[in-house]
């Protein structure tokens, strides 16, 4: 099995063309529609739904994972930006996903992250969200509608969420050839930045 994952990645790494091409069908079709709401534990134990959660405020969603390089530094992005989200009357929901809470606390403690975390131990939340993979961020407005879905945390995320002002989803303009670009070519130097990283830990977990 550790081989098939293996070939795999490489030839992501070496048909990139081929493989955007598959990513283009896998595109995330929650944007323009309702955040889905979902109730789970929070680190903690309190059960909370995302709507109790999020009320009328604009929300950025993060599903992320403790073991996960890129949602590390996304994490450690969010806590330095904590202040002027919340001044921006942003609120942040960290959903960590297919991990324990003993695992999960262990490292907000000593990170010294202090977010309102789900816990979706079973995965099921991000299969509902067709999560193609961690960090992935859900930029939700007033009205709770999704206005993007990234793999980073994007620069404009303002102008992203303030489209909440009435403004109905299907009145939203196509994003342009150049941001499409952008986007793209930030996803793949995230995908070939991560996959020494994954292969490493295959091997690593493996030997365990």
């Amino acid at each position: 099995m550790r081989i098939f994952v293996i070939l795999g990645l490489l030839f992501i790494c070496f048909r990139p063309s081929v493989a955007t091409g598959q990513f283009y069908f896998m595109e995330n079709d929650g944007v323009g529609k309702p955040v889905k709401d979902f109730t789970l534990p929070t680190v903690g134990g309190a059960q909370m739904s995302l709507a109790d959660f999020r009320k009328q405020d604009k929300t950025i969603v993060f599903f992320w994972a403790t073991w996960c390089p890129h949602c590390r530094r996304e994490l450690g992005n969010l806590v330095q930006k904590k202040e002027e989200l919340a001044q921006q009357g942003i609120k942040i929901a960290l959903v960590d996903v297919g991990e324990d809470e003993a695992t999960v606390k262990q490292y907000l403690q000593k990170n010294k992250v202090d977010f309102t975390v789900f816990l979706d131990q079973k995965t099921a939340v991000a299969e509902s969200y067709n999560i193609i993979g961690v960090p992935t961020f859900y930029l939700v407005d007033k009205q709770g509608v999704v206005r993007d879905v990234q793999y980073g945390l994007p620069e404009n995320y303002e102008e992203s969420l303030a489209v909440s002002a009435g403004t109905p989803a299907a009145a939203q303009p196509a994003p342009s050839s150049s941001q499409k670009e952008r986007s793209n070519q930030s996803f793949w130097a995230k995908t070939y930045q991560g996959i020494g990283h994954f292969i490493r830990g295959l091997f690593s977990r493996s030997d365990q």
